[in-house]
């Protein structure tokens, strides 16, 4: 039994020579399998992305307060003195205004986000950034200092010091960063005087709060008494959780999202039409080889295992190919896909290519199964003929 599966074990390097023997078949079966799991990789990703995304979003403590009925960011506008009238309401531990400035409202690739922000709201997220390059300590000497996200600067190759334009706000880059959270990972931070009048909102006008309660579980108990203090005010609000808030903004990526799905699926299945089709071409075109191996004492089931390794083997290769293309693209090109002002950085997790190389595997197996038991089941005369 230990001699067979040794000996099953060292037909890879056979089935190996046999590929690089039919060079022109091998590398045309090799560039379609990396072509689909790029596909599948790229989808993977985004779902894997949006899942961590919200997996956040979930575990955040905070409310989220709008003017009521808005449908974009820029539609929303607070007076800024609501903050010291919420801060006073039982159970709020901090109140921070934002001013958001968006490129493009509705869902779509490569949403520039700047947010405005004070001091005391800097101080707050300190802990979720990790300043790659640059000091926050050069925020208070310029008023259009802006803290980047790595993704930004790498996509418009921004260093500390540059000037940018983006969205049509003009700002220096003092910090590059890179967090974990979705809106800290894409958000570019700016003053929020510095927004305000750039955005023409004008002075004294904000587009949200953020508001930090004491005790999560009084978040439903809050945000009913914030929106029943501006019920009757110039202003009405509507105030949710910061989880149910980007779980409905994000519908719009939900849906494209699972529209992509449907990619992936194509992708896997021309993959296994592809090393299906490259797999009985091979059995077909060495019958005789076949014949001469059971002639000198080969069995039938090293016969099919010749041709099951021929299908790992590009799988394996053509998932890393494609893989480490979609890693590569990603990471030399940030992705961002963003819904009213909620951004969601496309990045492949170590979860993401691994998944993807076992796939690939698994369908250069699977592809492989018909062939091999055709070429297994033949009979040796019939292959000598």
């Amino acid at each position: 039994m230990k001699q067979t599966v040794i000996n099953i074990l060292r037909l890879g390097e056979v089935a190996y020579k046999s590929l690089v023997r039919n060079r022109l078949r091998s590398t045309l079966t090799l560039l379609g399998v990396a072509a689909g799991m790029f596909l599948f990789t790229a989808v993977t990703a985004l779902q894997d992305s949006l899942d961590r995304a919200l997996t956040k979003a979930a575990a955040d403590s905070s409310l989220i307060v709008f003017q009521a009925d808005r449908f974009c960011p820029s539609t929303s506008v607070l007076p800024e003195h609501y903050s010291r009238e919420i801060s006073k309401i039982n159970g709020v531990k901090g109140v921070y205004p934002i001013q958001i400035w968006v490129n493009n409202c509705g869902a779509s690739l490569d949403v520039i986000t700047f947010r405005g922000i004070t001091p005391d709201y800097l101080k707050s997220i300190d802990k979720h950034l990790k300043i790659v390059d640059g000091s926050l300590s050069a925020w208070p000497t310029r008023n259009d200092a802006a803290v980047v996200p790595e993704s930004f600067a790498k996509l418009r190759n921004l260093s500390v010091g540059d000037m940018f334009d983006a969205a049509g706000v003009k700002a220096h880059v003092v910090a590059i960063s890179k967090s974990d959270r979705p809106e800290d990972a894409t958000s570019i931070y700016v003053p929020l005087d510095f927004l305000q009048q750039t955005s023409r909102i004008g002075l004294g006008n904000v587009t949200m709060f953020q508001v930090d309660a004491a005790d999560a579980r009084r978040l439903d108990a809050l945000a009913i008494e914030i929106d029943a203090r501006y019920r009757t005010g110039t202003t009405s609000t509507k105030t949710r959780a910061k989880s149910e808030f980007f779980t409905e903004t994000a519908g719009q990526m939900l849906e494209l999202i699972g529209f992509s799905k449907w990619l992936g699926v194509g992708a896997v299945i021309a993959v296994l039409g592809l090393l299906s089709n490259s797999a009985l071409l091979a059995v077909r075109g060495r019958i005789k080889e076949a014949a001469i191996y059971q002639t000198i004492g080969w069995s039938r089931l090293h016969v099919a295992c010749l041709t099951l390794w021929e299908g790992i083997i590009l799988g394996i290769a053509g998932g890393i190919i494609g893989a480490g293309g979609c890693i590569l693209l990603l990471g030399l090109s940030p992705l961002t896909m963003g819904n009213e002002g909620v951004s969601l950085m496309i990045q492949a997790s170590p979860e993401t290519i691994a998944s993807s190389l076992g796939v690939s595997v698994l369908l250069g197996l699977i592809a492989t199964l018909w062939p091999a038991w055709a070429a297994a089941r033949k009979p040796l005369a019939d292959s000598l003929r």
